[in-house]
């Protein structure tokens, strides 16, 4: 399709924009992360988890750390409302990007 729009000159919408890379999504240091955005023990841990498998689920997260799926995932909105953590990708298949701190 991308070439048919190029040949004949047609303009098709893309719907889907971000592609999925797998590996993991480090931009920073640790010690970039951890001086330039505060973050309490448990956040230090989840990027610690993070830099290992950065499409680890909550469920597995919150049973490495030994606190319910709930600590983590309102843990993981204050990484991503301080700027620390973005998510890439669905739900299920996408992957966590560590930010570097600003």
């Amino acid at each position: 399709m991308f070439y048919h729009g190029i040949m004949l000159d047609e303009h098709h919408e893309l719907h889907n924009r971000e592609m999925h890379i797998s590996g993991k999504f480090v931009l920073c240091h640790d010690d970039q992360i951890h001086d330039q955005i505060k973050l309490d023990d448990r956040e230090k841990q989840i990027v610690e988890l993070l830099r290992e498998e950065a499409d680890l689920m909550r469920k597995e997260m919150a049973e490495r750390l030994e606190c319910s799926d709930s600590t983590i995932k309102r843990t993981l909105q204050s990484m991503v409302e301080k700027g620390a953590i973005k998510r890439i990708g669905s739900n299920k298949k996408g992957e966590w990007i560590i930010l570097e701190g600003k």
